[in-house]
Order: C-alpha cells, then structure tokens, then sequence
C-alpha cells in the first residue's frame, strides 16, 4: 500500500491487522516492507513512537480436553525495541524478547513450553509448533528434566 503513517492513529491502523507471520519479529519486519524502500527509514521511524506491543499467536491442540489453546510470543515495545527498530535492527528483537520477561514479553517456545508444564498441551506438539525445536527440546530438558517427563504428564491428563 502506498498510505502513509502519519499519525499515531495511523499507525495503530496497522499495528491492529491480522498479519500472517511466523513471530512477532517478523510481523514487525513486513510493516516496513510493505512501504517502498526510499520510505523505510521513516516507516521504521514511525512504527517505534507508536507501536506498543506486537503479539504472534498461534492455536495448539490440547491434551487436557477437546479444543486448541492459544500460544503467544509477546513483543513490548520498551525503549530499547523502540531503538532497535528505529535503528533496523530488527533481528536483535528475539533476543529483547527472550531477556524481557521482567517487562511481560515472553517467546513462543518458552509459553509453549509453560502450557506443556502445565498438562495443557502434549510435548509432541508443542514440540511440532516450536520456532525453533532443537532450542526448545534442549530448554525442556533443563527445566523439566526429562523429555519422557513431560509426555507422561501431558498423556495423564488425557
């Protein structure tokens, strides 16, 4: 589109869109890239005073009863997300994300990983919907201490 994000009220417009992405870094990187080139600096620069939060969700089966769960990353914008994004260091934002629980941003794996904990959703397919599955199955070990754990957990509810 060829519409300008000239105010705040604007720029909410497009923070409110479904945008179909793989996580909240990369929903940020294609409201850029959807505005020319010559005209990203200044998008970058919009999207950083107005953004506040940018949240990636996905539905997962659940174990514990018939139905699907939501599973969220969630992107706050603090002043150092305001920055990386101003300055197109987008790619350093999962980073932000995963250190960022003290200010309520949480990633994908480690959300999927609370809901396994809790008997709501199987290894396996927290596991299948993981953004990064070896990350995740390595972080599941050293929390729980044991894939096998997690299973039996997650099948007792069943």
């Amino acid at each position: 589109p060829r519409s300008t994000l000239s105010s705040s009220s604007a720029a909410s417009d497009v923070y409110k869109r479904q945008l179909h992405t793989c996580d909240a870094t990369q929903a940020v990187d294609r409201m850029i890239d959807c505005f020319e080139e010559e005209r990203q600096a200044q998008i970058r620069t919009q999207l950083a005073l107005t953004l506040q939060a940018v949240i990636y969700q996905t539905l997962v089966k659940r174990a514990d009863q018939k139905g699907r769960v939501a599973a969220c990353e969630v992107l706050i914008f603090t002043p150092a997300a305001r920055n990386m994004v101003r300055e197109g260091k987008t790619d350093q934002l999962h980073g932000l994300i995963e250190s960022g629980a003290e200010h309520g941003m949480q990633l994908l794996d480690a959300h999927l990983l609370e809901l396994c904990k809790r008997g709501i959703i199987a290894f396996d397919e927290a596991l299948n919907q993981s953004l990064t599955p070896r990350d995740f199955q390595a972080r599941a070990s050293g929390v729980i201490g044991a894939r096998e754990q997690i299973r039996e957990r997650s099948q007792t509810r069943q």
